[in-house]
């Protein structure tokens, strides 16, 4: 991978990949809220970054102007594959939360505490006695995973796996696509096996409680959600034909090349005729 570019204004040309931003982003966020409190830049193919409470809140719960399709933000995004709710919008949204939230009330919570604590204990037995240890690596990170695997009916152990996926699809695979797509391909085969296993013989654990879920149009819950399959009872919309479309066309073609063939698609009806179509699209 060839080094990336230094940043050379924080308001039109940011980097969340920058050194300086991973080992210490917060003094940027600060001069960014004074200064321009919304950033762009040209880079992951064009981004915005609200950097205030208040703009950021706006963008959450206007679901009419923004989408949650994409989260990460890659130098070239694969193909999307969902992973609802984190990545729907209404009103698909809706089904795949209600589908969650009694795994996640209060009193469903309250059953796992025991074990969290636990899971403290033992981490903090294992480098009380050095004296020290790397709080991020050593305790906060193993917490989230271990208790996961815990609910999801798993090994402890499992945790390391987590962490490793978790380092491959939202950092190495930030500007690595064959590590994302790999690590895509093993999370799903993985689950979907585990998937299959509670089918058969469900036990008091998430993966159980959700192999079992119907969602209300009757679909039954599966490992590797796809809500963009189309069919005549529900099509694709245009805004995904068109992010696929710019999606495959930017492999092969400038990114403004891409878009202007976008544009002139989407104004198809301007052309009059096939002749008139190919000699625009033949003049860039």
């Amino acid at each position: 991978m060839s080094p990336r570019p230094p940043v050379s204004d924080w308001s039109t040309d940011f980097d969340h990949l920058d050194p300086r931003w991973v080992e210490n982003p917060y003094p940027i966020w600060e001069a960014l809220r004074d200064e321009c409190p919304v950033a762009h830049t040209g880079r992951y193919r064009g981004v915005y970054f609200p950097s205030r409470f208040e703009d950021v809140r706006a963008v959450a719960y206007d679901t009419e102007h923004f989408s949650s399709r994409r989260i990460v933000v890659r130098d070239q995004p694969p193909p999307r594959i969902p992973a609802p709710p984190i990545t729907s919008d209404p009103p698909e949204h809706r089904p795949a939360k209600t589908l969650l939230l009694p795994a996640f009330t209060p009193d469903a919570i309250k059953r796992h505490e025991p074990r969290a604590r636990d899971i403290c204990a033992r981490l903090i037995d294992r480098f009380a006695a050095k004296g020290g240890c790397d709080a991020a690596v050593d305790y906060a990170q193993e917490i989230p995973v271990r208790l996961i695997a815990h609910m999801l009916g798993l090994p402890e152990e499992e945790g390391d796996r987590f962490r490793k996926w978790i380092h491959e699809i939202l950092e190495a695979g930030i500007t690595e696509p064959a590590i994302l797509m790999k690590a895509i391909g093993e999370t799903t085969k993985y689950f979907q096996a585990e998937v299959e296993k509670r089918r058969a013989a469900p036990g008091d654990d998430l993966i159980s409680y959700l192999s079992q879920q119907i969602y209300p149009d009757g679909r039954q819950f599966t490992a590797r959600e796809d809500i963009n399959a189309g069919s005549s009872e529900r099509p694709i919309a245009p805004s995904v034909i068109e992010e696929k479309f710019m999606d495959n066309a930017q492999r092969v073609l400038p990114r403004a090349r891409a878009e202007e063939i976008r544009d002139l698609l989407l104004d198809i009806e301007s052309c009059g005729d096939v002749r008139a179509l190919a000699a625009r699209l033949g003049a860039g």
